[in-house]
């Protein structure tokens, strides 16, 4: 299988399971995206005090998070499920850049480190590296 796997990669492919681990990771996004827009929802409203710069308060931070990952949700897109390396290639680039902060999102910030590294590894089980 891996012969197949290296052969296939070799004419601009990636395998199946490379494709369907990138599905996984593309619809984790959206749940950390939803994740925090139930944060800001749940926050109540605060009232600017004077001498406070604004956007320090938490829904302005919380807001910058989902600008970022909603951005490269939408970068991925057209990467995302797609059996060309180039653009299984580019998925990964971006999703290796947001990945832990996406699950601390998701499983919490205060979760152990071991949990978050498994939920990654679960995410992206079937992804492809041909270097190994």
């Amino acid at each position: 299988m891996e012969f197949i796997n290296k052969l296939g990669y070799k004419a601009g492919f990636v395998p199946m399971g490379d494709v369907n681990a990138q599905k996984r990771c593309y619809a984790y996004i959206g749940r950390a995206i939803d994740t925090i827009q139930t944060r800001i929802n749940d926050l109540p409203p605060v009232e600017n005090e004077p001498g406070v710069p604004p956007g320090t308060d938490e829904a302005s931070l919380l807001k910058n998070e989902i600008r970022v990952f909603q951005n490269t949700r939408d970068l991925v897109e057209a990467s995302e499920g797609k059996y060309n390396w180039k653009k299984a290639h580019m998925f990964w680039e971006y999703w290796d850049k947001i990945k832990h902060d996406v699950v601390e999102v998701v499983e919490g910030r205060d979760s152990d480190t071991t949990l978050k590294k498994a939920k990654i590894d679960e995410l992206e089980e079937g992804r492809y590296d041909p270097t190994e």
